[in-house]
């Protein structure tokens, strides 16, 4: 019956860190009261309106290169919570609610398939453990949200819920458009050009993060757990070039004040520094999460686990000599 219970427990934490695809309905409550009379349940997904992600430090003379290190950022406003089927369960700013979410962790530059000219024309990145940034905060903030141009207002309010990104399962990627992506396109494209002409590369990319809360108000998320597991498909299919859904952002925020960060990409967004193109690639980003309701077991009792597995490896040489 031990051998029994300690492999059970070590393929528990195995299943854990593996992250099942199948999401858990969460109760979710925008009014951030006690008790269950705001309580919205069944809520299966966050989707986060389009936003913003910046790659500081991505871009150098000879623009993006394989073992590179670099920090991402990502800002944007809460847009609807949705249960299993329609309608939303919920719209931002519904009773005067507002959210929004603000991140940032480690990357490097896994690949890159040259186009010429200092241009990736496709590229995938890996998560960076040793980076010292990493954090994911939800924030009830003041009436309208935060601003995508000027990047105000994204932590204004109280964060309601924190953790941090794990490497397991993550993805990233850009690729330039099938034309090449490299001819030069204005880069806000949504309404008025706020950027003074400022141009960018186009094309898409996917990325996808896991994150492990830390704390989550139970108020708004009455039963979310430190240790919970939220999967976040952050730029959602949607790391787009160029912008044409909201405003490229000045600066970015930490994750205690807004605009930290200052947007340096230059005059030609993800051209190498050298063909005006900046330190930094902004990208209009979508994203949405669901939530997975496993916990990650505490480090007395992943040392406890250690221990038995240990254990069982002595026994079964042990077993063989014999």
């Amino acid at each position: 019956m031990k051998f029994a219970k300690q492999t059970l427990t070590a393929a528990a934490l195995f299943a854990v860190l593996a992250l099942p695809a199948r999401a858990d309905l969460i109760t979710f409550d925008p009014t951030g009261t006690p008790g269950s009379g705001g309580d919205i349940t069944g809520v299966n997904v966050f989707d986060w309106s389009p936003g913003n992600a910046l790659a500081v430090n991505v871009n150098g003379p000879n623009g993006i290169t394989v073992g590179s290190s670099f920090t991402t950022y990502f800002q944007a406003n809460l847009g609807t919570v949705l249960g299993v089927s329609p309608p939303p369960l919920f719209t931002d700013g519904g009773g005067g609610n507002f959210f929004t979410a603000v991140a940032g962790f480690g990357e490097t530059v896994a690949t890159c398939t040259s186009a010429g000219a200092g241009f990736c024309s496709n590229a995938t990145f890996a998560f960076d453990p040793a980076n010292s940034t990493n954090f994911f905060e939800i924030f009830k903030v003041p009436a309208n949200g935060g601003v995508d141009l000027t990047g105000a207002n994204f932590v204004s309010g109280s964060a309601i819920l924190s953790g941090h990104i794990v490497p397991n399962n993550f993805s990233s990627n850009f690729a330039l458009a099938a034309d090449g992506g490299t001819t030069p396109q204005l880069l806000d494209q949504n309404g008025t050009d706020d950027w003074a002409g400022t141009q960018t590369v186009s094309g898409t990319g996917a990325s996808k993060i896991t994150v492990i809360v830390d704390s989550a108000n139970q108020n708004y998320f009455p039963g979310l757990t430190a240790g919970s597991i939220i999967v976040l498909s952050a730029f959602n299919t949607s790391q787009v070039l160029p912008y044409s859904q909201t405003d490229p952002s000045r600066c970015m925020a930490s994750a205690t004040a807004n605009c930290a960060i200052t947007s340096m990409i230059g005059t030609f967004n993800g051209a190498p520094v050298g063909s005006s193109g900046g330190q930094d690639v902004l990208f209009q980003a979508d994203a949405n999460q669901s939530f997975k309701l496993a916990t990650v077991p505490e480090p007395g009792t992943l040392a406890l686990i250690g221990i038995g597995v240990l254990g069982l490896g002595v026994l079964r040489k042990r077993q063989a000599r014999g």
